[in-house]
This record gives structure tokens, C-alpha cells and sequence, in this order.
């Protein structure tokens, strides 16, 4: 075997093997096990050509240095450096390497050290002698982006089309080497991991921080941590290093983390920057202030005209570039890349920065594009072109409901130019209104007192549609009516928009006036039929919640389900989809967790939490997060439920909304019941000063103290205060006697636990059963289970009851299996466990479903799935079955007692 011998190259310059570029590097001790990656290396014995490639700090050596010691092959290993471009160096260190495998390669380094004939000579010797062991062994090729020269290329070419079946090369650098990858591709001979494969995910990066700084975060500041480095290891390692201690890394370090941190930027300067040649420095800092990459509009921001392949030689580089559409050729710079490559802009180009920004802008606005020509316009700080072009756009960002955009445009936009034009106050009003921020809406309103000229009534009946649009959030309906009646008195019947808007408004007056189910019915139609016609995606939205939420408060939960998804299939024209669709997300969300579909409802409630958090309309946002508290408090995920009724509060507090800090204040009751801390709810009580007010029944301080009473009546044994049976029963005449059969089923049922707290049994059975009866109808189920351990009792003291006892059933089956048992019988015929996989229980819902004779699209219709969706359910139900249709399928569930 072949020690340190001196080799020579063509120069005659003597120099000796450095024995640690041949030692396979020793794993950090923040290693991060990454099993799916290590089965695809292990898959590596298949191919002829495994190539690694990716930006720096995406942890290839890592990776292939931990597989190298766990490999049940031998692998050669070699570390690349610049001084490799020598052939004879390179050379000399591979035949090094693979010798100690006991290849017995002595004799072709002493050929290779005389060089006077071709390379490839050479490597037919070193071919044939690696062709003689006889089992698969591995050469790790590290850092080979360092070889730049061609000779080497093409001999290594050379080796690997006519590689030994037992040998398998590893190639890992930072860009794809000029290789025929194309036809070893095609071939099937090569195997890729680049960097969508190497990135961290969101697992793998809570486990990196917990082994680094020893901290555990939650799953959405995971996911934030995420988003910003993308994934990257090295920036996974700089941002803890920046934190400087667990006790830093919060939700603000994680929002304010940036590209322009110093570790990250001595990181990306050294390893990533200083490495380009000048021309694609210069590229990369004068295309920094552009989100996204297109060779026209680099061409025209950079004053180049071979931008297409610039960016084609960026990508071949691997330098943190993304691509996003490969027919355009458009690409974006990672998240913290770009904000280095932003902050070394401006510290060295900063006098470049408008012109840069005015060339994208013009670009943008030539392209019909007014909002990125406005975003580089106000960059630029050009202020009243900026005002002419968000003049030009406005109407249509409201009407979809984009509030946090048009938040960002005028907030940087100077005060004095927004003062100097009517319009934009007025719209600036209409934007803040939705974001809950009236203060600041008034202020500039109060500056339409001052306009003057032909559209003076259209401003007096534009600020009396704001002051409406106030009034409904606040809930007060004779000032709504009031507004409403000014405004369409002065805005003319051209403006089809806003008219319609106000048409919303009188509908949310008829609700708060308590006017019977069928004429608000009609008025939020009205609403509906009048914003669609007008082209108002984000009122139309709005409308079909609140007439989906008049069906639910009456109990009529499939109605409300139709409005939801005929929201969603009619809000399908736009593209991109308006923002204002999380509307009809939340309002199914909602419902489907009523129904107790967790899984659906999440999926549902997850979008409209990201449509309403793009749009900042306030009221979208808080009832997103209250439903996804409500969700994970069915699921014992309380660390989630917690944080998200605290943005919810947080949300609520700064509009200072009375009635929207009232209702997150009553789930926090509920949560912290549900936590069992009733300690903590009772000092809140008694904190906030509420107490039982028989002459306001329908008060949420009721709602609260009587939730309280009932959980420690419960708990600890105490009797009820009592006014709590009385208020109760006062507040289930009212809901009854205005038909809101939802909150009735709520009372109704915390009416029968307080009887039976009281030992009134046969009182709390009688009147449970009356709320089973009026809930089944519609399939309630949450509104009752929510009530907890309570309502078990209730349950099976009703399962007996032929009207009602298959539903309380149910309802004791949502509850969990340990209820089921305690109160259900075994089956006389246990169900069959020779299933290859047990069906799930959306599966278990469909097979039901199909016994009964529905079509795919009945099924759809009643679970509200896409039909592709059934017919991927049955599909998996063929399968698991081992069926092939659905008489068969039926069949075999009768005989594995699945109906």
C-alpha cells in the first residue's frame, strides 16, 4: 500500500500528500441524524454517479461524512482544494485514496508520476486494476467545485463511462460540474441531491436548536424560523450563534432576523461574495433590490443586455438563487442572500439605490404591473408619482380586500401628500377602518371636511359609508341605518362598488335589530347578489359568512354549509384567488369543527388564517385564531390553543373594540377551565369585577361567571350560586323566542349540568334530552362534547332513550373510546383484523356512504370534498379491501362487519 511518498508534477515542483485531505471528517458534536437522507445515500450502490451539490453551509461534507462511517462499504475519501487543478495533484490523491482499499495501486502512480504521455493512458491501467476487487466500494469526491480545470473534466468523464459496476462515485461541491450529467441521467446511471433535498426540516431544525442552545420552540416559531433561512444549515447555526442563549431566541429575534446580522454577513462575504468573479458580484448587488428575477427586467435594471445568461451561470453556481418557473426563467435570491446582498448595497452603492429602484419601477409600470412599480417607486422616494400610481389602484386593492398592501403604501407616503388629496384620505380611512384602527381613520376623515370641487358629495357620502362600516364592527345598528341613509343619499348610482358595500352594511342593521331569520335572510342575499354583480370580491365574501353564521346561529347547519361552498366555488374566477376568501375558509372551518371533521377544519381554518393575516382585516384575523383555539383545545394541544387566543387578544386590544375583547375574553375562560387552572379564571373574575346580572341575562359576564360556577360546582363539589339556574333559564327563553337555536343548544345544555350539580337528576335528564332533541337535526356535536365530563353522565344517562339515544351514542363516541366502553356492550361478532391497513375514518365515512346508493358527487356534495378527493378515497378503500369495485367493496365490509 502506498504511504506518503513525494510526487511530482509537470513542474518538477517536489510536493507530498497532506494525509487528513484522505481522513473522512469527524462529525460536528451538534450532529443532526437526517435518516431520509441517509436511505437515499444508501440507495447510491444503484447508481454509477451520486452528485451532491449546493450553496455553502448546506451541509453536504456533514452528510457524507456521517453516511461514510456508517457505509457498509469501504469509501476513499479525498477533500478538494484549489491546488487540485494540477492533474497529477488530483491524480495522485485519488489513486492515493482508492489504494487503501488494498487496491494495489503502487505501479500506476509510478507511471502517473512520469506524465509524459495522456492521462487517459494512465486511467485504462487504474480501471482495469480497479475492476479487479470484487466488491462495491465508494470514492468520495469532496469539494470538487475547487477543480476548474478541464483536463481533469474530461479524464474523470473518461473514468466514469467506463467506471468498474462495483466502484461508485460521490461528487459533492457547491455547482454542478461540467460533466455529462444529461446522459448519465437518462442513462439512469446518476442519482442528485441538491438543495431542496438538503434543507433542514422543520423537525430536524427544532432538533438542531435543542441540541446547539438547548431550547424548544413552538411549532409556528419552527415554521418562522423556517421561513427565513430557508431551511439552511450554516444560517440555522448563525442565528443561534447571533442569539447569543436560549433565553433570546423569541418570537421578535425570530421576525427582526435578517441577512444583514453580522455573523451572516462575515459568513456569506467570505465563503460566498469574495468567491465570484467581478462581473457576477456586480450582477448580484445591482440585482439585490429586486424580489424577483427575470432576464428583461435585470437587463433593464442592470443597463446588460445577457441577463438570461447571467442568471443561467448564478444557477449553475448554486449561489443561493431559486428558481420558480422554469418555462419564464423566473427566479428570487434566498431570504436571508437577498438581505445580505441588500445590506452590502447599500453600504457600498448606496448613491446607485433610486436609480436602480426607477428602472425596476418603469419596467413594472410598462408591464401593467402597478404594485411592484409602486413598491420601487416609494423606494426611490418618489413620493408623488408613488400617489398617482396608487391613485390608479386603490378602488380595485379594496375591493379585494388587500388591506395590509395598501397599509404598507400609505404609510410611506409622506402625511403631507396624503393631506393634499381628498381621495386618498378617504381611502386611507376606508383601509384603517378594516384594520380596526379608528382613531387614525377619523383624523382623516375629518380632512374631507376641507375638500372642495365637483366630487364634494361623493366625499360626505364616502365618509358616511366609513362612519357605517364603524358602526357594524361596533355593533350598533341605528347608527349603521343612520350612516347608510346619508350615504346613499349622497353617493351617485354610477359607483356601483360603493353602493353595494352599504347594502352589506343595512344587512348587518336588520341582523343587530333582531328582525326576523327570513328578512335578514333576504337583506344578506341582497348584499351577496349586489357585490357579486359589482365585481366586490371581498364584500361578497363577507356577506355569505355572516348569512352562512345567521344559518348556524339558527341551527341550520347544512344551509350554511351550501353558502360556504358555493362562496368558494363562485370566488374561483379571480386569479390569484382574493385574499378575501379567508372569509368562507373560516366560516367552513367553523362549521366543519362543529361536526367534529378536526382534521378538515384545520386544513380549512390553517387558510384562512394566511389569507386574513395577507389581507389585515381585523375582524377575519381574530375569528381565525379563536377558531383555531377552539380546534386545539378538542385536539389537549393547549400550548397551541394558548397562543393563538393571545394573538387574538393582542389583535383585539389594539382596536380596542369592546364586543371583540368581550368574546376572546370568554374562550380564555373556557381554555383555562379546560387547563383546570380555575384558580386562575376565579382571580381574572374577580379582578375584572364581574358578577351575575339578573336584569341582563344575555350579558357576557353572565356567560363568564356562570361558566365558572359550573366548573368549580363540578370540581369542587360546591353549590351553585343561586341565581345560576334562573339565569339560565331566562337565557334560554330568549334565545328560543328569537329562534337562535345554536346559543339555545348551548344554555339548554349548561341549564341540565347545573340540575344535575344541584341533584335535580330527573330535572338535568328531562331537559337534556329536550337539547338532544333539538341538536340532532342538525348533527351538533362540539357545542355539546365541549361542555366536557360533565355532559358524559348526561350521555349515557340518555343512550337508553329511543329518540335520542343513538345520537347521545355519538356524542359519547366523540368523547374517546374509554367512554365508549364503559357504556357499549362488545359486539357479538368482533370486526375482522385481516386487513392489509385498517381503513381510516374518512374511509369508513365514504364506504357508509356508498352502501346507501350515492354517486361520487353526491358524497362531495354532503362531505364537501372535491370529487377527485372521493374518488382517491375509494381508491384507497379498493385497495385495502383488495376489491376492485364497489359491490365488492360492500361485500367484503359486510363480511368484516365494517357496516
Amino acid at each position: 500500500m502506498i504511504t506518503d511518498l513525494p510526487f511530482v508534477n509537470q513542474k518538477t515542483q517536489v510536493f507530498s500528500t497532506i494525509s487528513t485531505k484522505l481522513h473522512v471528517p469527524v462529525a460536528p458534536p451538534s450532529l443532526v441524524q437526517r435518516p431520509r437522507l441517509m436511505q437515499q445515500l444508501n440507495q447510491s450502490i444503484q447508481y454509477k454517479l451520486v452528485l451532491v451539490s449546493a450553496p455553502a453551509g448546506f451541509g453536504k461534507t456533514t452528510l457524507l461524512s456521517d453516511w461514510s462511517q456508517r457505509s457498509e462499504w469501504p469509501v476513499a475519501w479525498v477533500s478538494l482544494d484549489a491546488a487540485d487543478n494540477d492533474p497529477i495533484h488530483f491524480w495522485s490523491y485519488v489513486i492515493t485514496a482508492l489504494d487503501k482499499l488494498d487496491a494495489d495501486l503502487e505501479h500506476i502512480l509510478d507511471l502517473l508520476r512520469a506524465a509524459h504521455t495522456d492521462i487517459t493512458y494512465h486511467l485504462t491501467g487504474l480501471i482495469n486494476a480497479l475492476a479487479a476487487i470484487s466488491d462495491d466500494f465508494v470514492l468520495v469526491l469532496d469539494d470538487y467545485h475547487c477543480i476548474e480545470n478541464n483536463d481533469i473534466h474530461t479524464a474523470l468523464t473518461f473514468l466514469l463511462d467506463y467506471l468498474p459496476p462495483q466502484m461508485h462515485l460521490i461528487l459533492a461541491g457547491r455547482v454542478a460540474p461540467p460533466l455529462p450529467l444529461a446522459r448519465w441521467r437518462a442513462r439512469s446511471q446518476l442519482m442528485e441531491l441538491g438543495s431542496d433535498d438538503l434543507r433542514f426540516s422543520q423537525e430536524e431544525t427544532q432538533t438542531l436548536l435543542r441540541q446547539t442552545i438547548n431550547v424548544n420552540l413552538s411549532a409556528e416559531e419552527i415554521a418562522m424560523f423556517q421561513q427565513r433561512t430557508e431551511g439552511w444549515v450554516a444560517g440555522l447555526h448563525l442565528a443561534a450563534l447571533t442569539a447569543g442563549g436560549s433565553a433570546n431566541i423569541t418570537a421578535s429575534f425570530l421576525n427582526s432576523f435578517r441577512g444583514d446580522h453580522r455573523y451572516i454577513v462575515d459568513y456569506l462575504a467570505t465563503e460566498v461574495l469574495q468567491q465570484q468573479p467581478e462581473p457576477i458580484r456586480n450582477f448580484l448587488l445591482s440585482t439585490a433590490v429586486l424580489e424577483y428575477l427575470q432576464s428583461d427586467l435585470c437587463d433593464a435594471v442592470t443597463g446588460r443586455d445577457d441577463s438570461r445568461s447571467v442568471l443561467a451561470e448564478i444557477e449553475r453556481r448554486n449561489l443561493f438563487i431559486i428558481p420558480l418557473c422554469q418555462q419564464e426563467r423566473t427566479y428570487r435570491y434566498h431570504h436571508l442572500f437577498a438581505d445580505f446582498l441588500r445590506s452590502q448595497l447599500r453600504q457600498k452603492q448606496a448613491d446607485q439605490l433610486p436609480a436602480l429602484h426607477r428602472q425596476a419601477a418603469a419596467w413594472y409600470q410598462a408591464g401593467g404591473d402597478i404594485g411592484r412599480a409602486i413598491q420601487h417607486t416609494l423606494a426611490a422616494g418618489d413620493f408623488t408619482e408613488a400617489a398617482d400610481l396608487v391613485e390608479q389602484v386603490v378602488k380595485q386593492r379594496l375591493v379585494l380586500g388587500e388591506f395590509n398592501t395598501l397599509l404598507g403604501w400609505f404609510k410611506a407616503l409622506p402625511e403631507a401628500v396624503i393631506h393634499s388629496r381628498p381621495k386618498l384620505c378617504l381611502f386611507y380611512a376606508w383601509t384603517l377602518t378594516h384594520a380596526g384602527r379608528f382613531d387614525e381613520a377619523t383624523h382623516y376623515l375629518d380632512r374631507l371636511d376641507q375638500a372642495d370641487g365637483p366630487e364634494v358629495k361623493i366625499f360626505i357620502g364616502g365618509k358616511a359609508a366609513i362612519q357605517a362600516r364603524m358602526a357594524v364592527i361596533q355593533g350598533d345598528p341605528d347608527r349603521i341605518v343612520e350612516c347608510c341613509k346619508l350615504a346613499l343619499a349622497h353617493i351617485p348610482a354610477e359607483l356601483i362598488a360603493l353602493r353595494s358595500e352599504i347594502s352589506l352594511d343595512l344587512a348587518f342593521a336588520q341582523e343587530q335589530l333582531a328582525a326576523n331569520l327570513e328578512e335578514v335572510q333576504e337583506a344578506f342575499e341582497e348584499a351577496i347578489a349586489c357585490n357579486r354583480s359589482s365585481h366586490h370580491p371581498r364584500a361578497a365574501m363577507m356577506a355569505s359568512y355572516y348569512l352562512g353564521n345567521l344559518y348556524l346561529t339558527h341551527g341550520q347547519l347544512q344551509p350554511a354549509a351550501q353558502v360556504y361552498q358555493q362562496a368558494l366555488q363562485w370566488a374561483q374566477r379571480y386569479s390569484p384567488p382574493a385574499v378575501s376568501l379567508c372569509w368562507a375558509h373560516v366560516g367552513l372551518g367553523q362549521l366543519l369543527y362543529e361536526w367534529n371533521r378536526l382534521d378538515e377544519a384545520h386544513e380549512h381554518l390553517q387558510q384562512a388564517l394566511q389569507l386574513a393575516q395577507q389581507s389585515g382585516e381585523v375582524k377575519v384575523l381574530i375569528y381565525s385564531h379563536r377558531a383555531l383555539a377552539y380546534l386545539y383545545q378538542a385536539r389537549d394541544e393547549l400550548t397551541q390553543a394558548q397562543t393563538s387566543l393571545r394573538q387574538a387578544e393582542e389583535i383585539a386590544q389594539q382596536t380596542n373594540i369592546v364586543s371583540l375583547i368581550e368574546d376572546v375574553a370568554v374562550d380564555q375562560m373556557r381554555l383555562w377551565l379546560k387547563e383546570g387552572q380555575l384558580d386562575t379564571a376565579a382571580g381574572w373574575v374577580q379582578q375584572c369585577g364581574y358578577s351575575l346580572d339578573p336584569e341582563h341575562p344575555e350579558a357576557r359576564e353572565n356567560a363568564i361567571v356562570i361558566l365558572l360556577a359550573l366548573a368549580q360546582g363540578i370540581s369542587q363539589h360546591v353549590p351553585l350560586p343561586q341565581e345560576i339556574v334562573p339565569l339560565l333559564q331566562q337565557r334560554c327563553a330568549h334565545e328560543q323566542s328569537i329562534e337562535h337555536n345554536w346559543q339555545l343548544i348551548q344554555n339548554m345544555g349548561l341549564l341540565a349540568v347545573a340540575y344535575s350539580i344541584n341533584g335535580h337528576t330527573a330535572k338535568a335528564r328531562e331537559t337534556f334530552q329536550q337539547t338532544l332533541a333539538l341538536a340532532q337535526p342538525a348533527g351538533f356535536i362540539r357545542t355539546l362534547i365541549d361542555q366536557g365530563a360533565a355532559i358524559a353522565t348526561l350521555l349515557r344517562q340518555c343512550v337508553e332513550d329511543k329518540a335520542v339515544g343513538g345520537y347521545a351514542g355519538q356524542l359519547l363516541a366523540a368523547l374517546g373510546k374509554e367512554t365508549i366502553v364503559t357504556i357499549t356492550p362488545l359486539p357479538t361478532k368482533l370486526p375482522d383484523q385481516s386487513l392489509v391497513e385498517p381503513l381510516r375514518q374518512r374511509e369508513l365515512e365514504v364506504l357508509q356512504l356508498i352502501s346507501t346508493g350515492r354517486s361520487n358527487k353526491e358524497i362531495a356534495d354532503e362531505m364537501i370534498l372535491a370529487v377527485s378527493t372521493v374518488k382517491w378515497h375509494l381508491k384507497n378503500i379498493y385497495g385495502k379491501l383488495q376489491v376492485n369495485n364497489r359491490t365488492q367493496a360492500l361485500a367484503r365490509a359486510r363480511e368484516l362487519n365494517l357496516l
